[in-house]
């Protein structure tokens, strides 16, 4: 812990480290948390010195590198074992106030914003990975040891560490971000996902509930909300509950026989299933989760050849993965999977 003892406010950036870990930790007081009031702040290079939790002192929209006059903060040791040091100095001094006077970013990195709500839409925690082929896999010290709040946490966990920011490499298929969430009370929640600037090559990222075995499609592009509640069962409040996976996306494409399903994902609540040079007949269309639980049974009457089939969802159908079983006449069954990912 260091503090900042001049009569003035100083630039991060500006101070003399060695071997101490471009990143700093703030207790911001002002931050309401349910019936908590602080949390710590995270604020890294690998981030862009973006806040990861809204509200209180600070805003998710403004870069902070400001340690304002008489507050202390929080540095880590760098790559090299034995501990570092860092100095305050005349060239670090800034004028002004009110924690909001860092840069930003010259480029917006590619990144997953996580962030956790009660059921009043307060923003508890949050976390953030960012994936570039500067960083590796592994912890370093590009990224930020996850400082434990009094209130409700939400980590990322990565080689049995809890990080408040993760840098990586880019996504590749079945890589896992994994969460970690403790002091979580019996009631309703909320999670966001916002995805910006990633470049996936076909992949598609997946939510998985390792609780309600369900999985739900991240939308990379923009942001996917997630409810979810914590009852009396102990395992709905499992610290590993919650993972993002990615994996290689379904693209639809022409075939000579078979069926189509597109598009997919399905955002509409419409799914066009794409009859490719079949025989004509009643064909029997089920939907399944991946628990094996029937969703939806639909009988269609095919002409023969090609046809397009236009099925309505049930409005009770959440975001995730399901399988689709179609059964043809000569009781032939093909299996397909579908990504629901629902307004």
């Amino acid at each position: 812990m260091v503090g900042n003892v001049y009569p003035s406010a100083i630039d991060f950036t500006g101070l003399i480290r060695n071997n101490v870990n471009n990143l700093f930790y703030i207790w911001d007081s002002k931050k309401q948390v349910g019936s908590s009031l602080g949390v710590y702040q995270t604020f890294s290079g690998t981030n862009g010195f973006i806040p990861t939790i809204s509200g209180g002192s600070y805003s998710i929209l403004v870069a902070n590198t400001t340690i304002e006059s008489g507050q202390g903060f929080f540095v880590t040791g760098g790559a090299t074992p034995g501990g570092g040091s860092i100095t305050l100095t005349e060239a670090a001094k800034i004028s002004g106030t009110n924690g909001n006077l860092g840069f930003r970013p010259s480029a917006t990195p590619a990144k997953i914003n996580s962030r956790l709500y009660n059921a009043a839409n307060d923003m508890l925690d949050a976390n953030v990975v960012v994936f570039d082929a500067a960083y590796n896999s592994s912890v370093d010290e590009n990224d930020a040891v996850k400082l434990g709040n009094p209130g409700a946490n939400f980590a990322i966990e990565t080689d049995s560490k809890l990080l408040a920011i993760e840098g990586r490499q880019p996504a590749t298929s079945n890589d896992v971000v994994q969460f970690r969430i403790w002091n979580l009370k019996p009631q309703n929640y909320g999670m966001e996902f916002a995805g910006s600037n990633i470049i996936t090559k076909g992949l598609t990222a997946v939510l998985e509930d390792q609780y309600l075995n369900s999985s739900t499609v991240i939308n990379l592009d923009n942001t996917t909300r997630v409810n979810f509640t914590i009852d009396n069962n102990a395992a709905s409040a499992a610290a590993n509950r919650f993972r993002i996976t990615f994996r290689k996306a379904r693209v639809a494409v022409e075939v000579k026989q078979g069926y189509v399903i597109a598009p997919n994902p399905v955002n509409n609540g419409s799914m066009n299933l794409q009859f490719m040079n079949q025989a004509a007949g009643k064909y029997a269309v089920h939907i399944m989760s991946t628990a094996g639980q029937s969703v939806m049974l639909h009988t269609i009457n095919h002409a023969g050849g090609n046809s397009n089939q236009l099925l309505e969802l049930p409005a009770t159908m959440a975001r995730g993965t399901y399988q689709v079983e179609i059964i043809a006449p000569d009781k032939t069954r093909t299996v397909q999977q579908l990504f629901v990912n629902r307004k």
